[in-house]
């Protein structure tokens, strides 16, 4: 969206009392995609595309997260930014939360492309071609684990959830 308050306040006019709407964005203080390579090459390629490839390595290694990628996405929000976004829109607290989720541990992974079922021979050898990356991939995995328990990690997204009050006189 290019203007995101504009957007939200207009989804919040027209959302029914009583009614929740629920927004998911990246977070831009995430560093778990650091545990995602082919993530990081498919964003880095797809940013390559509009910022080029010296500006998208160095928000690739210099930045926790490049979530601004145009076109999908103009704005990276932080926990911090989103509420600000919310109270800027004249939220009071008690009506809107803001939680956080974690990028499923083996998307968009080798492992998982190993596991995709191939029927062809051709498929089986493109499935096997995973082999040599797979315990490097595993040990990564247990890694980030930890690191998540640790709370060294802080997740690849969030989201805000608004709940607009009923009616006045209605009951509760």
């Amino acid at each position: 969206m290019p203007d995101p308050r504009a957007f939200l306040a207009e989804l919040f006019a027209r959302l029914s009392p009583g009614g929740t709407a629920i927004i998911k964005t990246p977070n831009a203080a995430a560093n778990e995609m650091y545990f995602y390579p082919r993530l990081a090459y498919r964003y880095a390629a797809e940013a390559a595309a509009y910022n080029g490839w010296r500006r998208s390595l160095d928000m690739l290694f210099f930045q926790p997260v490049w979530a601004c990628d145009p076109p999908r996405h103009l704005y990276s929000f932080s926990s911090a930014s989103f509420t600000r976004l919310a109270e800027s829109l004249g939220l009071p607290r008690e009506r809107y939360a803001i939680e956080f989720y974690w990028t499923p541990l083996f998307a968009n992974t080798f492992t998982e492309r190993a596991l995709q079922p191939r029927r062809s021979v051709l498929g089986q050898l493109r499935r096997a071609k995973f082999a040599p990356v797979l315990p490097l991939e595993l040990a990564s995995k247990a890694g980030q684990l930890l690191a998540r328990r640790l709370g060294w990690l802080e997740p690849g997204g969030l989201i805000l959830r608004v709940t607009k009050p009923l009616a006045a006189g209605a009951a509760a």
